[in-house]
């Protein structure tokens, strides 16, 4: 879930539910006959095993965590859109009144796990990709609850790797750059300079601002962004 601008209303804020990511970047690569995606899954299943085996998971562990992973990718694929289908910008915008969304899960309370992270009441909830939603609970059920666990718990250890140790670092960006075509990793310096500039780009935005544009074109500028 986010807070944005309304895409009808920009004056205003709206509560947005996405999606899930798929680990092959789009619909197109699960399809029968592509050739990238069954060359890709291994790469990331090789990489994650030894992710999870880093954090102290025994190797048959990590193995069972990668294959429900993997399993549980699969089921969100039917109900998610394709890289052409979310370019038209023009069908993203799927407003339902937020007690319909609520009672879209059978087994997840949406109202408190919502009111966990925003502090008003919504009118509204707007999605992106409304057939996920519309197919909630062949997903998420207590048949699956296992699965999903799994597949939290490798998206937490990709995810945060990075600060964890230079050398889970490197290891956990072996299967973005086999999508990127990146044959070396970026070095510790740069890559804690990104790591630094995206948590705090507000900071520096701000202080680049203040430096280099003086407070003049700083109050010229600010009115324009809002």
């Amino acid at each position: 879930m986010d807070v944005d601008a309304d895409m009808k209303n920009t004056k205003v804020n709206a509560l947005f539910a996405q999606v899930p990511g798929t680990i092959l970047p789009d619909k197109t690569y699960y399809d029968e006959g592509n050739q990238a995606g069954p060359k890709l899954l291994p790469i990331y299943a090789k990489m994650m095993t030894k992710l999870l085996q880093k954090t102290g998971y025994e190797k048959d562990e990590a193995q069972k965590i990668v294959d429900d992973t993997l399993q549980f990718d699969r089921l969100i694929v039917p109900w998610i859109k394709s890289a052409e289908e979310s370019a038209d910008y023009s069908k993203m915008y799927n407003p339902r009144k937020f007690n319909d969304f609520v009672n879209t899960s059978r087994y997840l309370d949406l109202a408190a796990i919502t009111y966990s992270v925003i502090d008003v009441n919504p009118n509204l909830v707007i999605l992106p990709e409304p057939a996920f939603f519309d197919h909630f609970n062949e997903v998420v059920n207590p048949d699956n609850f296992d699965l999903m666990k799994n597949w939290m718990k490798a998206k937490l250890v990709q995810r945060y790797s990075g600060y964890l140790s230079d050398e889970m670092r490197v290891l956990a960006t072996t299967y973005s750059r086999a999508l990127s075509g990146q044959k070396e990793p970026r070095n510790q310096a740069k890559s804690a300079y990104y790591l630094a500039t995206g948590t705090f780009d507000q900071v520096v935005g701000l202080y680049y601002g203040h430096e280099y544009f003086g407070d003049g074109l700083l109050v010229t500028a600010l009115p324009k962004t809002g």
